[in-house]
């Protein structure tokens, strides 16, 4: 099955063959929709994720760049294996050039307006594959524009939730979930404190921050029970993945942003929260990391 381009452009979103990819598929087959964080934009060549993170073969070699597809098991061209969709918005320097001095605020205001055409996107799928669950896996303000999709979405259809480092406040997190399409919805928010550099990066050059509010690095409000927190680097958590058939590398001493999907293992992961559904319920989670 090939991965689908999904663009998001100040018109719409630009997208060719969804209705015959989505005709192809098996009845279980996942379909997976991939969103990149801050700095990536379709608008510029060396930066466009459709030729980095959303190629089965990336187009430059970088410590920071991964094939999220093939990590997720895409790339065999087959209907069982499910339906990849790149969804690619403006999150590059040269994108928030309103905003002189502070990028990453005009790129975190910008999430929200890529998480409206994300929106739309589950929409179209809803509407040519009624009841077909649609995943999502999102890093830094990819993560945000995921979550900003849920809370703007007519239509509850969305299925995982993977949030990679979410660069996002808790309640902002608490009011997205709170919508229809949040309820409906599993969430798996990923944390380590690899990416407690960058949380505080976010909150000293990001929005204004809310008052009591804290990123979702230290984690999600506990009440929800559709959502549940995934440590990278917590040992009490490794028996808990390796029950599911996930080996993660041991956690670095060291600061990196880019660990939750470049770390060996971590694609794992998420490919086996995707394909493995019932093996990943959050509330089956929380009890037994109580335990």
């Amino acid at each position: 099955m090939p991965i689908l381009r999904v663009t998001a452009r100040p018109g719409g979103l630009r997208m060719e063959g969804l209705d015959a990819a989505l005709g192809r598929l098996t009845p279980q087959a996942p379909v997976v929709v991939l969103v990149h964080g801050y700095k990536f934009s379709p608008h510029t060549p060396h930066a466009d994720p459709h030729r980095l993170l959303y190629a089965i073969e990336p187009a430059r070699a970088c410590g920071r760049i991964r094939s999220w597809p093939q990590g997720l098991g895409f790339g065999d061209r087959t209907a069982a294996e499910g339906l990849c969709l790149g969804f690619a918005w403006p999150a590059g320097l040269a994108d928030q050039q309103d905003m002189p001095g502070r990028p990453l605020a005009a790129a975190y205001a910008a999430a929200a307006w890529a998480g409206g055409q994300l929106a739309r996107l589950l929409e179209c799928i809803a509407d040519l594959a009624p009841g077909r669950a649609v995943d999502i896996l999102g890093h830094s303000l990819g993560a945000r524009v995921a979550l900003q999709a849920l809370a703007q979405a007519r239509c509850a259809n969305a299925g995982q939730v993977i949030l990679m480092g979410a660069a996002e406040y808790d309640d902002t997190a608490r009011a997205c979930l709170a919508s229809p399409a949040g309820h409906a919805a599993r969430v798996f928010n990923v944390t380590t404190r690899e990416n407690a550099l960058f949380d505080l990066l976010f909150q000293s050059f990001g929005p204004p921050r809310p008052p009591l509010a804290h990123p979702l690095g230290r984690g999600l409000p506990a009440h929800l029970r559709q959502a549940v927190d995934l440590p990278l680097d917590q040992p009490a958590w490794a028996p808990i993945y390796a029950r599911r058939g996930v080996d993660l590398a041991p956690a670095r001493p060291w600061i990196s942003h880019w660990s939750f999907y470049t770390r060996p293992g971590t694609m794992t992961l998420y490919r086996n929260i995707i394909r493995n559904r019932c093996d990943w319920v959050p509330a089956a989670l929380k009890t037994e990391a109580a335990a």
